[in-house]
């Protein structure tokens, strides 16, 4: 039997937002229900407050996740079907499928059913996790150019009336009995199909690879009604790419049924006459996605030029585009006036309904393929680095992050050369920390301390303005009422204050007591020595994993919380509390231009302000 190693680590802000998942509706589907219209009423993440946890599988997750009875259900192309505790992130089993899990999984009250690369769809206990049946359909369809490429989603099952509906690479959409996997009937189409049926008044409306979409009546399995996109007729050894084939599920609201093709076009069709009543077009940029409908108007999104776009729904005029930083083969989920999406540009995306501007966005690290399941303030995602996110709603203050880096003040800097300072703050800024030179930096910690955010700053260079602490009454400098209020900061060089340089920038001395007066913690055994380090079990709850040289910072016995210790024994990584939340205060991380070790350090700095702290969250 082949084994399963799983990494979950709980984080988030406050303690409060730990509280329990309200009840989803079952069955709990792709889309939100049968009609996939993308959209749910629930709580949604209009203002982000942070990551609530964090769950690492072992491969790439290209699944959608499924919210159901306070669980998390997703696939992962480890093979793997998981159930993860929507609030914790713990994992309550995870089933080995044989092959990569992909779709969006559907939940009903005794079962979670999801589809795989094996050509297979799986019906697994919800309660344990057991394998209930396997069905095992036929092998994919070939391709008609065999050159067409980016066959990264599965098809999702769809429940209706008892029937379970699922499309297949082989180009067959099946009807299954849930209880034994019993096949009703089976429908036969020219091409792959990766859509997730829409069912409306008893038919089922799915796209296949063969250009067309076809209506199947539910109950007999027969054809009721079919519409040729303008793709069935293109050639893809033409264009050199692919302009066929429609992997996107359609939506149905009022007669009308929307759906994306790779021929760059979003149609609205008219179910009763079978007509066109518009088409959305965009170059050559396929349409991937499955669209939202909600108050008069089509989400969608488009690949190459990898835009979400608004249009009118009964006209199909554009209202507005958001040009992402990748393509675009997330399906948008509409929660009241935000709509979430992920894109190839490895961010998550929550925009403003009505002009499509960014209210947040999240890096997972990952190109992201899957779409967000959005429910009770919490909004879950898998990313192609391995991860499953649940990002959480703000309750109050959203948290603020920032990097500070000046070149005005490299001078006084010890932190490496200029490029090597840059390099830190461009790391962070690529996460969305704000950008602070040394006005910014005063502006930021005089705003935190009135509005009281959670907030952090990393220092990408060791060298302070004067504004924010000097050596004249240090206690009460700028820097040391911030971190009195519940502010964090991350200290990546010499300690502050430490050199004293004259009217010329070059080093006249050091004061080791500046820096006890500014932080209060006794620096008279600092040096600038580097040992071998051991990160202590508090250091790996922040973050911090790789094995790293350091200075002796501070005796082990001044440090409040030691994260590493040197083999000297003093402490070369720590932090020191002022009264704020676990995980706040000042933070001493050596620096560093190793790009894991900066990931590292980015979790240092999120800790407790970003993410919560795990003792906060058990």
């Amino acid at each position: 039997m082949r084994r399963w190693v799983i990494v979950a680590a709980t984080i988030g802000v406050l303690a409060s937002a730990a509280g329990p998942i309200a009840a989803q509706p079952l069955p709990a589907q792709f889309r939100g229900g049968p009609d996939h219209l993308g959209r749910v009423d629930t709580r949604g993440v209009e203002r982000l407050g942070g990551i609530a946890w964090t769950f690492q599988t072992r491969g790439p997750v290209r699944g959608s996740p499924t919210v159901a009875g306070g669980v998390v259900y997703v696939g992962s192309s480890d093979g793997h079907l998981y159930a993860l505790d929507a609030v914790k992130g713990d994992p309550r089993w995870a089933y080995d499928a044989g092959a990569p899990v992909g779709g969006a999984p559907l939940v009903t009250e005794e079962r979670v059913f999801v589809t795989t690369r094996g050509n297979a769809v799986h019906a697994v206990e919800r309660r344990t996790g057991r394998r209930a049946w396997t069905v095992r359909t036929g092998q994919d369809l070939p391709l008609t150019w065999g050159h067409e490429g980016w066959d990264y989603l599965l098809p999702s099952p769809v429940f209706w009336e008892s029937t379970v509906l699922v499309g297949s690479g082989d180009g067959h959409l099946y009807a299954l009995d849930p209880a034994t996997g019993a096949e009703r009937w089976r429908f036969r189409t020219n091409g792959r199909i990766r859509s997730a049926p829409a069912v409306a008044n008893g038919v089922a409306y799915i796209g296949s690879g063969d250009g067309l979409v076809y209506g199947v009546d539910v109950a007999s399995g027969e054809e009721r009604w079919r519409f040729r996109t303008a793709g069935a007729d293109l050639n893809a050894a033409d264009f050199n790419f692919d302009r066929t084939q429609i992997q996107g599920s359609p939506a149905v609201a009022d007669g009308v049924l929307y759906i994306g093709s790779r021929d760059a076009s979003l149609y609205a069709i008219d179910l009763r006459t079978g007509r066109t009543r518009w088409t959305a077009e965009d170059g050559t940029a396929w349409v991937v996605v499955s669209p939202a409908l909600a108050g008069g108007t089509v989400y969608s999104g488009r690949s190459s030029s990898g835009q979400v776009r608004a249009v009118d729904a009964f006209t199909g005029r554009e209202r507005w585009a958001h040009r992402t930083g990748g393509p675009v083969f997330s399906s948008p989920v509409v929660v009241r006036d935000t709509v979430y999406v992920g894109s190839g540009d490895r961010r998550v995306y929550a925009l403003d309904a009505r002009s499509g501007e960014v209210r947040w966005s999240f890096d997972t690290g990952g190109m992201v393929y899957g779409t967000p399941a959005i429910w009770d303030g919490r909004l879950y995602i898998g990313s192609d680095d391995g991860f499953v996110y649940a990002l959480r709603a703000a309750e109050a203050l959203a948290p603020q992050r920032a990097v500070y880096w000046d070149a005005g003040f490299m001078a006084r800097s010890s932190v490496g050369r200029q490029p090597a300072h840059e390099r830190i703050a461009e790391y962070f800024r690529g996460f969305g920390y704000e950008a602070l030179d040394a006005t910014g930096l005063e502006a930021f910690l005089t705003e935190r301390m009135d509005d009281r955010a959670p907030s952090v700053v990393v220092f990408a260079m060791d060298g302070v303005p004067p504004a924010v602490a000097n050596r004249d009454g240090a206690a009460m400098s700028l820097l040391r009422r911030y971190l009195e209020s519940g502010g964090k900061v991350v200290w990546t060089g010499r300690p502050p204050l430490l050199v004293e340089f004259d009217e010329k920038n070059q080093v006249a001395g050091t004061d080791r007591r500046a820096p006890a007066a500014l932080l209060g913690v006794d620096h008279q055994g600092w040096n600038a020595d580097v040992y071998p380090v051991a990160i202590t079990e508090t250091g790996r709850a922040w973050g911090l994993r790789t094995p790293f040289t350091g200075s002796p910072g501070v005796a082990a016995g001044a440090a409040g919380t030691i994260l590493a210790l040197a083999e000297t024994g003093e402490a070369a990584a720590w932090a020191k509390s002022y009264g704020g939340p676990e995980g706040t205060g000042y933070v001493v991380v050596p620096a560093t231009l190793d790009t894991q070790r900066l990931h590292e350090m980015r979790q240092v700095a999120e800790y407790g302000v970003f993410r919560q702290a795990v003792s906060a969250a058990r």
